[in-house]
């Protein structure tokens, strides 16, 4: 086991850490953890933490939290919350019995993660659980979730994606990328015609801009109809002042019912 699994495995340590006491001794850590001092310092040496031998050396209560809320590495994609309770045979047997509620730090334990990862599934699922050893959630909000077949798709893509940016993604440094782009000349006065015509009415959907730019006009986008790198022209005809919520519209959905209610409204 790993410092962090000895604490979670020491009701004595969690109850001194959850009373908010500052600090703790080595010889009563290693006493309440019932291992040798020797394996104690091992323990805090894997975590790239050096502690004195002295049995009386003191460690603070804020270090202990942090190890507490450490997360393991990740070596495979998390799984949904629901995939967890039922699989966790423990954590069955325990919601089957009257308890009216669990402790985090049991499903800690039993899903063999860090209480972020535990509490961030709970929240997933729309259970509100504050980030401690000790805090209580009701049994019956986690049967709910087991007995739902409709549970949260997006739960299991969300963690995923998480977990790919945390394996990939060097905070360090900032990725960058040289590309070479051809853009196509816009006469400036074609597009401020088009904005004026429009009158603040989104030309695709009728309704007022979304708001007004910093010099106080309504924010409107233009388009070309028939995009210029299809041979599009850029005239007045050819451009059409539309809200940015049309705009992305147009450029994703592409449909043809869009492009001829704008054609319609140039000629």
């Amino acid at each position: 086991m790993n410092l962090q699994e000895y604490i979670f495995n020491s009701k004595e340590i969690i109850e001194k850490i959850e009373a908010g006491i500052d600090s703790i001794k080595l010889a009563f850590l290693a006493k309440s953890l019932d291992i040798e001092i020797s394996k104690v310092l091992e323990l805090f040496e894997k975590e790239n933490i050096v502690i004195d031998d002295n049995p009386n050396t003191i460690i603070s209560s804020d270090l202990f939290r942090q190890i507490l809320l450490k997360e393991p590495e990740i070596s495979t994609s998390p799984k949904n919350l629901r995939d967890l309770l039922l699989t966790s045979k423990d954590v069955l047997e325990k919601l089957e019995q009257t308890d009216e509620f669990i402790k985090v730090i049991f499903l800690c334990k039993k899903f063999e993660m860090g209480i972020r990862s535990v509490t961030t599934l709970l929240k997933l699922e729309g259970i509100k659980c504050e980030s401690r050893p000790t805090a209580k959630i009701r049994t019956q909000l986690l049967k709910q979730i087991i007995d739902s077949p409709n549970v949260k798709k997006s739960t299991d893509r969300l963690l995923e994606i998480k977990a790919e940016i945390l394996v990939t993604s060097n905070r360090s440094e900032v990725n960058f990328k040289s590309v070479v782009l051809n853009q196509y000349l816009r006469n400036e006065r074609i597009r401020e015609y088009a904005k004026l015509r429009a009158n603040g009415l989104c030309e695709l959907c009728e309704k007022p801009a979304p708001f007004n730019d910093k010099y106080g006009n309504p924010f409107l986008e233009t388009h070309h109809i028939n995009y210029l790198s299809k041979g599009g022209q850029d005239t007045i005809e050819n451009v059409a002042a539309i809200c940015p919520n049309c705009h992305r519209k147009i450029h994703n959905l592409n449909l043809q019912s869009d492009i001829e209610k704008l054609k319609i409204k140039r000629n």
